[in-house]
């Protein structure tokens, strides 16, 4: 589903990336587009700073708090302020 309020956003699944896929950096993910964010680790959408979702989630084993389960993440590495008018700080 391709996203109205930010041109080129996609919610959903990514041709070419199946799930599972691994990646070597934030920036092929980028290039692949499946993570858009280059430093933010959720790629997060709330127009008008409203209510949003996140479009991907980057785990990078930089948090030894983070865990992924497969099914189930705790994720405690994002926050601080927006640096951008496309994320916040979660």
């Amino acid at each position: 589903i391709m996203s109205d309020s930010l041109p080129g956003a996609k919610w959903g699944h990514v041709d070419g990336c199946p799930v599972g896929t691994v990646f070597q950096s934030r920036k092929e993910c980028h290039e692949r587009g499946v993570h858009r964010g280059l430093v933010q680790g959720i790629w997060y959408w709330a127009p008008g700073g409203g209510i949003g979702a996140a479009f991907s989630v980057v785990m990078s084993g930089g948090y030894e708090d983070d865990d992924d389960q497969g099914d189930i993440i705790i994720y405690t590495g994002e926050g601080g302020p927006s640096r951008t008018r496309f994320s916040r700080g979660i």
